[in-house]
This record gives structure tokens, sequence and C-alpha cells, in this order.
């Protein structure tokens, strides 16, 4: 499928407001050091951030403080998601607790945690580059950007993100996060512990979990349990069920395929997540919402015949996962006769997905050796073939 191409503007611009004088000017150095091709302009708050916004300025990115003398930044976000829905919005805050992450989870597209580093902000100019490149329609783009409500990231989920970040973090302390929650640890445990992972004895420890899946593996596990936990009253139940078991499934087969192909662990937990993940813009398109904005979002990308996975990848970008998890589900296009072109995850991912449907795990297993071969050379119909021929 053909998407619209949208052009890129050559000059980018990014608005900083805060009322903080000394803050504000070396944040602005700092921008401009890591990102000198941008054009770097500021606001000491609300109020001047928004003439600024009113008048001939076009703005790509804007940063905010939280708290401000004439104002909220989160306020400032909903009234730039409604006049410049194009904008990335990026909140700056000292605070990440539930009720924060709640209230700010309709204006911003992402948050800055106070004390935040140059890598961060790299990222987030990374970021922008990744949805500028998926050349989504302006329709659907303006709509995300002027109603989507972002889900909310539980705290467990960003404490686990923040420590895994930190190279002098164990094993040990992400278990410490996780287990703040025992649905999540069991479940971990749970994954951990399945015979197709090749680990010949159970295991009870979390850390050993973690050692075992992968510091990223884990970190996809505790974002997928934690959106199909938010999303549980807004979606029928036995729909909400098989999402999940297919999400889980589908990153096992995606990840045992992975194993069988000698990809390395590392390797095998990009798999993993490919898999895994592929399945959240399902799970926020078939939401039962009574809310005009989302229905007019499934009507456009209807229209424009772009799939949930799409939406998945463009939520993935804004949460920072590796960009090769990214281009397989962005590229992704089940019960495609042709993925010419494409790369090795979107590939794997797709045989999974046709394996899936007729075959179990076990099969899968039993089939690898054959499966490998068509893997190395993108045949994707001769795959398709040997799940047809082994269900007869």
């Amino acid at each position: 499928m053909a998407v619209a191409t949208q052009a890129v503007p050559s000059h980018l611009t990014v608005l900083v407001v805060d009322d903080d004088a000394l803050f504000i000017n070396a944040l602005r150095r700092s921008l401009l050091r890591l990102a000198p091709e941008w054009q770097v302009i500021t606001a000491n708050g609300v109020q001047q951030a928004e003439a600024m916004m009113l008048s001939t300025h076009h703005i790509d990115m804007l940063i905010t403080d939280r708290r401000m003398l004439d104002g909220a930044g989160e306020d400032l976000l909903v009234w730039t998601a409604q006049h410049s829905s194009l904008t990335m919005r990026v909140l700056i805050t000292g605070e990440q607790s539930e009720q924060v992450l709640l209230a700010t989870s309709q204006s911003a597209h992402m948050l800055l945690a106070k004390p935040f580093s140059d890598r961060q902000l790299k990222e987030l100019f990374d970021r922008f580059a990744q949805l500028q490149s998926m050349q989504l329609p302006l329709a659907v783009r303006e709509l995300i950007g002027s109603h989507f409500q972002m889900p909310v990231l539980p705290a467990v989920y960003q404490q686990y993100v923040r420590l895994a970040e930190q190279e002098s973090t164990t094993n040990v302390q992400l278990a410490d996060v996780i287990s703040q929650d025992l649905v999540m640890s069991s479940r971990l445990l749970q994954i951990a512990n399945s015979a197709y992972l090749g680990f010949s004895r159970t295991t009870t420890s979390l850390s050993e979990a973690i050692s075992r899946l992968g510091r990223q593996a884990v970190q996809s596990i505790v974002l997928s349990l934690s959106m199909f936990e938010h999303y549980a009253q807004r979606i029928d139940a036995k729909l909400h069920y098989q999402l999940q078991h297919d999400a889980m499934q589908l990153g096992m087969f995606c990840r045992t395929l992975s194993k069988h192909t000698g990809d390395k662990s590392t390797q095998q937990e990009t798999a993993f997540m490919v898999g895994l993940l592929c399945q959240l813009g399902n799970l926020v398109w078939l939401t039962d919402i009574n809310d005009e904005a989302h229905q007019q979002l499934q009507q456009a990308m209807t229209m424009q015949q772009l799939k949930p996975y799409q939406l998945s990848a463009y939520l993935l970008i804004l949460w920072g996962f590796p960009i090769e998890v990214i281009r397989a589900i962005a590229g992704y296009a089940p019960f495609s006769d042709s993925l010419s072109g494409a790369d090795k995850y979107t590939v794997i991912l797709f045989v999974a997905h046709v394996f899936k449907q007729k075959q179990s795990l076990e099969e899968l297993c039993k089939q690898a050796p054959q499966l490998v071969s068509v893997l190395a050379q993108h045949q994707l119909e001769q795959a398709i073939v040997l799940t047809e021929n082994e269900q007869h």
C-alpha cells in the first residue's frame, strides 16, 4: 500500500517555555549543540508562548515546564493540541506520580523527567525524525495530534525504564521494581519458565527471569501487561483476553524463529518484542470508546487504508523503543502476498503470524529447520506452503 508522502520542512523550530531564565538559557544552549539543524526559540511563560504560536511561527516541537507563574504546562499543551495539532508536545516535570501521569496523558506526547541528560534531549529529536519517516497522511496526523489520548504508562513501568537506562543498575534492583506488582511478577515468571526458552529448570527468582528474557524484553512485557490492564474495562472481555493471549503467543513464535535462525540472544529479544508489541495498536483500535474523536480517528485511518500496526509503531516511537522494533511493525501487513524489500524482523513477524493461525508452538519448533532456509531468503510463499502442508 502506498502511503501519502508528507514533505518534511527544511527549517525545523522548537519552542522552549519556562519562567526560569537561567534554566531556559542553559537548555537553549544544550539544544543548539545537540540539534544544530533546529531553530530554538524561547518564551518566558504560557501567555507569551501562545502569542508566539498564533503569530507567523510554525512550531514543530514544544518543550515546556509544568509549573510556571502564569499557568500550567499541561494547559499550554492542551491549547497547543487544539491550535497546532502537528506540533510534538513535551512536558518537563520533576514529578512522576500516577496523578501527574494521568493529568498529562491527554496533553503530552512525552514526559521529560528532571534531571535529564543530553542523551534524553537528543532522543526527542530522533523520535521526531522517526515519526516524520512514517509518512502518515496529514488527516491522520492532525487527528492523532489534536484528539488522541496517549495511554497512561504506570509508575512501575516508568521506574523500570529509568533504572534500566543506567549501566550500574543490577537485575536485582529491576526485580525489586517489578515485585511491586504481584500479577506482573507472576506473569513474568511464567514466561521465563516457558519450555520453549530451553532452560532445564524452573526459577522463582525475578532477577533470574530478567536475565533469561533480557532487560528490553522484560520492559516490553511490563508495557504490554500495563496497556492491557489499562484497557481492560474499555473492551469486550473475550476480545481483551484473545488479544492479550495472541500478543504473548506471537512474541514467543517470533523469538523461537529467531533462535532457530542462529540469532544471538539480543536479536532473539528484538524478535520477541516485535511480536509482543505489534498488537498494541489493535488494542487501542478495538477499544469501545463512545467518543467522537476516537471514532473520527478510526474513520480517517480506514479511509487512508492505514493499519493498527502503524498506530503501534507511532506509540512505540514516542515511548522510545528500538528502531528495529518500530521498523518491523510499521512495515508489517498481515496476509500480504509480498514483502519485497522487508527487513528480517518483518519477515519473521509475517511467518510467525501465518504459522500461529494454523499450528502450535510445538509444531513450529519441529518445522524450524525448514523455515530457517526460507526465512533467510525471504521466501514468504514457501513458508506459508510449509505450514499448510503440515496441517494436512
